[in-house]
């Protein structure tokens, strides 16, 4: 395409990245070749994807031959979809979910390795993490996840960095460099006003988490997705709109360029991708912008600044690409805009090395790069489930509407054929006072044959349970239990039950929830500016981080800097959410029987903070703001107790050098 202005734009690393220079032509010819073979990839499994979505909605198709019996008769029995996968998506969603954002302490954990300095840096840094998991409301992303993983087989989630802004106001005495810089624009200014003005500033900045669509999906075809980081690009598809590219143009840390260049593009013609990527899930279709008339450039629409962005993340050799003097392979981020114009030709300098991206997938194999999901595994089962549905309430319509045949020679068809009750059907002039109506008007007799296939239906339901270890149970459906089912019955049912969602839970686990806390810590490092404060109440390190840092009770924030966080003080160690519940039941009964005798009761929390066991588990339970209910000062003494026989006991009491713990104002 031909541009008619010339920009001035600085490049990076000093080229010359015009849309008409050679190493643009040389670089976009790559990028795309790279984009559309990745592209193909999973051409396959979108078809798939497009009918399990269809499976996630109850709705009537507008088939042509649909709507035309709709309108002869709006009782009409047409075809339906009946969302039975959605339940079971919904259950494997809210069970992870549980796992990993049930915790009230926060979503990610840390544990420090070395002395107290190295634990109070590791305890900000989780700090931190939950507090920003809160700003850019993590869970919405993670729950996204879940579900993408569990239906299409694979998600896709990439940790940026974000900030929240707005404007505040500043007040400054007028010094006499800013009296000379303002004294012609500010009449009746002079030195030592007080002057007001709006600044804006950054209130929250950290890791945002934005879920990648799997229809976008640009895939090495050659790696597994346990392997994904070894591979030579990866990348995803992006629909914005002009406006926003060029507002993100003016910010340095975008380190975007030739923005002004696709404006012009849409301008000329439409910004759209010729591969049509958002016609593949058909979210768009839904929202009426599938259709030919809303392509930006039509007559019939004022949308004209639509663009197309192909995010490439590619390791390349800069000296083979004329992006430097390197011979070594580098990892750079291009996005195509448009098909036409790169606004972005970066080294990524992520100072955790890795493509900032987390994929995960429950159902792998272990070979695959694009698993086969659960709920696609018993697609043909659901099939069943609708075509069994529509066929029972097709044939009982039949038997209810009857069905009859009529001597139009008789009978006047016109009032036969009228719907509705009460009807008044009128004969012939030549027949009037015959009373022999049976002769012109004959009733078939329907069979109905799929009086059964409800029950069929509960049979193969079950079944998608068995293929998808969503019993019955989880569900809080107890229906299949003894009468009287003991406690540890009861448990060991649930253990068994929930044994496979766990596995895929674990899988998720070490998928992406290590990389993506790794990726999340290193940017706070990398990139934070300026001084957070961040909430300790109620997290797991509050006490430590009380007694290290001499903050106050009644005092729940602390400051957070850039120069409190270092990745080489702590290692990573992301605390495992699930809970090994299959011998509670017998340990808590051990416990019980134990803590009975008071030898052992004492001993066991002779050497132990009780009130900071309790604080544990409440918290634990749910209840995260304990703290604010703590009397102030009204901590027990100490208590060192002795076990002494009872003889010797009774001989210190009698001569008064022990009394009872009532006397003493205690309660035990």
């Amino acid at each position: 395409m031909q541009f008619n202005q010339r920009h001035d734009y600085e490049y990076p690393n000093g080229l010359d990245l015009r849309p008409d220079s050679p190493v643009h032509e040389k670089l976009l010819d790559a990028a795309k070749d790279r984009i559309k073979r990745g592209y193909e990839t999973g051409s396959d499994m979108r078809e798939m994807w497009r009918k399990l979505d269809h499976l996630q909605t109850a709705y009537v198709p507008t088939t042509t031959d649909s709507i035309w019996e709709l309108k002869k008769d709006s009782k009409a029995p047409v075809d339906v979809v009946i969302p039975v996968s959605r339940a079971f998506l919904d259950m494997l969603v809210s069970y992870t979910g549980g796992i990993y954002l049930g915790d009230p302490t926060g979503l990610y954990q840390l544990t420090a390795r070395g002395d107290k300095e190295q634990l109070v840096r590791a305890a900000k840094m989780e700090a931190l993490l939950n507090t920003q998991a809160h700003w850019f409301k993590h869970k919405l992303s993670h729950y996204t996840g879940f579900r993408d993983a569990y239906l299409y087989g694979i998600s896709v989630k990439s940790p940026v960095w974000a900030k929240h802004k707005r404007r505040e106001a500043i007040q400054e005495e007028v010094s006499e460099v800013l009296y000379q810089m303002v004294k012609d624009t500010v009449p009746g200014i002079g030195i030592g006003d007080m002057v007001r003005y709006l600044e804006e500033r950054v209130y929250h900045e950290g890791n945002e988490i934005e879920n990648i669509d799997p229809y976008s999906l640009i895939l090495d075809p050659y790696v597994r997705l346990n392997h994904y980081q070894k591979a030579e690009f990866l990348g995803y598809w992006h629909r914005t709109h002009v406006m926003d590219l060029l507002k993100r143009e003016g910010d340095p840390e975008e380190r975007m360029f030739n923005c002004k260049y696709v404006r012009e593009l849409v301008d000329q013609r439409c910004g759209r991708s010729e591969i049509q990527w958002a016609n593949q899930s058909g979210r768009y279709d839904r929202i009426g912008m599938g259709v030919e008339t809303e392509i930006p450039g039509h007559p019939s629409t004022q949308t004209t600044n639509e663009v197309d962005l192909a995010h490439l993340y590619w390791n390349l050799i800069p000296e083979e690409w004329d992006l430097g003097d390197s011979t070594d392979p580098e990892l750079y981020e291009i996005t195509v805009a448009g098909d036409e114009v790169i606004i972005q030709c970066n080294r990524l300098d992520y100072d955790h090395g890795m493509y900032p991206l987390v994929m995960s997938g429950p159902n792998t194999c272990g070979y695959d790069l694009l698993p086969i999901s659960g709920i696609a595994a018993t697609y043909g089962m659901h099939q069943l489930i609708d075509w069994k549905v529509r066929t029972h309430w097709w044939n009982a319509s039949k038997v209810q509407n009857d069905m009859f045949v009529v001597d139009g020679s008789a009978v006047n068809v016109q009032d036969f054929m009228r719907p509705g009750p009460g009807k008044i059907i009128r004969l012939k002039r030549p027949l009037y006072g015959d009373k022999n109506i049976d002769q012109f008007i004959k009733q078939l007799q329907v069979t109905d044959v799929t009086g059964n296939y409800l029950q069929d239906i509960q049979g193969v339901h079950d079944l998608i349970n068995v293929v998808l270890g969503t019993h019955d149970i989880m569900a809080g459906n107890m229906s299949g239990m003894p009468e009287r089912p003991t406690a540890f019955g009861l448990q060991a049912a649930q253990s068994n039950a929930m044994s496979r969602i766990q596995m895929y839970a674990e899988m998720l686990g070490e998928q992406e929830w290590y990389t993506l806390i790794t990726q999340m810590a290193h940017n706070n490092v990398q990139y934070l500016q300026n001084d957070m404060v961040v909430n300790i109440l109620g997290s797991r390190f509050e006490e430590q981080l009380r007694m290290e840092l001499g903050v106050p009770a009644g005092i729940n924030d602390i400051t957070v800097g850039p120069w409190d966080l270092d990745m080489g003080a702590f290692e990573i160690m992301p605390v495992s959410r699930l809970q090994k519940e299959t011998d509670m039941s017998i340990m808590s009964q051990m416990m019980d029987r134990m803590l009975s005798i008071p030898e052992v009761a004492l001993e066991a929390f002779g050497g132990m903070d009780v009130s900071r066991m309790f604080l544990a588990m409440i918290r634990k339970m749910g209840f995260a703001n304990v703290h604010e209910f703590r009397r102030e000062g009204g901590a027990l003494p100490p208590v060192n107790p002795m076990v002494l026989p009872d003889e010797q006991v009774m001989a210190m009491e009698q001569a008064g050098n022990v009394m009872p713990a009532e006397a003493a104002g205690m309660s035990v």
